[in-house]
């Protein structure tokens, strides 16, 4: 009887988070995420991050690839205020502030988003063609694009959940040779090699958060900005993991043979999530379980 009663109990309170949850998406969006210090109705770690911009847009002004002007985007806040970027101009404010921008010209009636994420605008013209390409393929796909721009807050950036740590993976990813990133993916030059610190390969985690708390966003297609998808595009099944509802996550399985399958059994580069309870937690407990430079580790 008792078993039964802490079950009941534990469903009602999964009940009356999920309907807090719903409730907090359909109000103050943009207020809520601007908070400071909160965890945004979603994750506990959240706290850490400052203030982050969502329900922003970006377009893209010029593509620049005639060989005269250069590139430039033009990004719209909630509270009125814009920003251009360019290659000569790629400014640092979302290292500071992050963001989340819905592409402009995007269809808005579509439930279902493609996001991608870089360190700010910097990143973007660095892969331009490649960010191109992405914004074509989910425009003819019916995804409506999202790009996250930010880091992870220092405070986030150490690896500390004791089961990640002392994995073998993680061991010897701290006593093999270090691997230099790029400051794209972690601005201290002084920890890329540093394996108890975790690069901003994870900030994919509160960025897909952050969009499916979007009002009238019901599912992310997660893709990593440097990826490309061919031309002409093949479009078959590519919205199937959101339409079918067979999963709330759903990761593309690695196709390489031998021992390169048992150390990486997913990758992190492509999944689509769900917004559900299980879909945001299962991104939660990733997150809360970061270790070393690769967001595989923790999967």
């Amino acid at each position: 009887m008792r078993a039964f009663s802490r079950l009941v109990v534990a469903t009602l309170a999964i009940g009356s988070t999920v309907a807090r949850y719903n409730i907090l998406k359909q109000l103050d969006y943009a207020p809520r995420w601007a908070t400071a210090g909160s965890d945004r109705g979603v994750a506990p770690f959240l706290e850490k991050f400052g203030p982050i911009d969502v329900a922003c847009t970006f377009d893209v002004v010029r593509v620049g690839l005639d060989g005269r002007a250069g590139p430039e985007l033009t990004f719209r806040f909630a509270d009125g205020t814009t920003l251009r970027a360019t290659p000569d101009n790629a400014t640092a404010r979302f290292r500071e502030r992050p963001a989340v921008c819905e592409y402009e010209r995007g269809d808005a009636t579509a439930d279902a988003a493609m996001l991608m994420v870089a360190n700010g605008p910097g990143y973007l013209f660095r892969l331009w063609p490649l960010f191109l390409n992405k914004l074509l393929f989910a425009s003819e796909a019916k995804l409506r694009p999202f790009v996250w721009l930010g880091e992870l807050p220092d405070s986030l950036t150490e690896a500390t959940a004791p089961g990640c740590l002392s994995s073998k993976l993680a061991r010897s990813a701290r006593k093999g040779p270090k691997r230099r990133l790029s400051v794209s993916y972690n601005a201290d030059a002084a920890r890329r090699g540093d394996a108890t610190r975790v690069s901003n390969h994870h900030v994919k985690m509160p960025a897909v958060l952050a969009t499916l708390a979007h009002p009238t966003v019901a599912g992310v297609y997660y893709v990593d900005l440097d990826s490309a998808a061919q031309a002409p595009f093949n479009l078959t099944g590519v919205r199937d993991a959101h339409e079918r509802g067979f999963s709330d996550v759903a990761f593309k399985w690695t196709r390489k043979k031998g021992a390169a399958t048992l150390r990486w059994k997913v990758m992190g580069s492509r999944f689509y999530a769900r917004d559900t309870a299980f879909g945001r937690n299962f991104l939660v407990r990733w997150f809360e379980n970061r270790c070393s430079f690769k967001d595989q580790y923790s999967l």
